[in-house]
């Protein structure tokens, strides 16, 4: 299996004092905590990386408990600098309109689902891609789930390794996450998230620039 793992380095916040060079291959701006639009928008003109946005649902992990209306303006504001627009699965058909202004502009989708509590059985995430596969204009299917046994962990693989025609990024949280995040990339996740700053955005999440480093010299995983 060739490794196309991608490291995602996410930022909540712009930070103070901006490097001019991050270890990583995309840029996560998290939309949904503090936010000023004209700094947000110079940082975009003035960074040499791939931008994935998204303003994240509060009941997936969102910082900061926003109505969809806000969501929508915010990403919406930022829409013409990005790469990417990650909307919430449970979303997709309420940001149907912005969604269809990304694919006008060749702007990649990428459909996410997070479970904080466990990772559900493998016939129950099957149904959860054939469902949202049905909406159409998903480029990307991201996956994070609380992994709580090694089970977890090779259910995770199972999704990867039984879905080669599709583009998944699938990751662990939790006390494996350190772990299950290497192994996923290295199976043919897609897109692999780590933090910028000081602040990681999910449970067992790793410093981007550290996990850029243990991707690349890893070898990928064959099933």
């Amino acid at each position: 299996m060739k490794n196309n793992a991608r490291i995602v380095g996410s930022l909540t916040s712009l930070l103070s004092e901006m490097p001019k060079q991050f270890e990583c291959d995309i840029i996560e701006l998290r939309l949904d905590g503090y936010y000023n639009k004209e700094n947000y928008l110079k940082f975009c003109q003035s960074c040499p990386y791939d931008i994935l946005i998204t303003a994240r649902d509060i009941r997936e992990g969102g910082i900061t408990e926003l109505s969809e209306d806000e969501r929508s303006r915010r990403l919406r504001d930022i829409l013409p600098e990005a790469q990417y627009l990650d909307i919430e699965m449970r979303n997709w058909t309420a940001m149907s309109s912005l969604i269809k202004e990304a694919k006008n502009h060749n702007i990649k989708t990428v459909a996410s689902y997070h479970d904080f509590e466990k990772t559900p059985p493998i016939l129950e995430i099957k149904s959860i891609i054939t469902r949202q596969l049905e909406f159409g204009s998903t480029d990307i299917l991201k996956f994070a789930f609380m992994i709580n046994s090694l089970d977890d962990l090779v259910t995770c693989q199972k999704v990867l390794f039984e879905h080669p025609n599709l583009t998944i990024s699938i990751m662990g949280m939790g006390a494996y996450a350190p772990a299950a995040r290497v192994l996923l990339a290295q199976s043919g996740s897609v897109l692999n998230y780590g933090y910028l700053g000081e602040t990681p955005t999910a449970p067992g999440q790793w410093p981007a620039s550290l996990l850029k480093k243990a991707t690349s010299l890893s070898t990928p995983i064959k099933e």
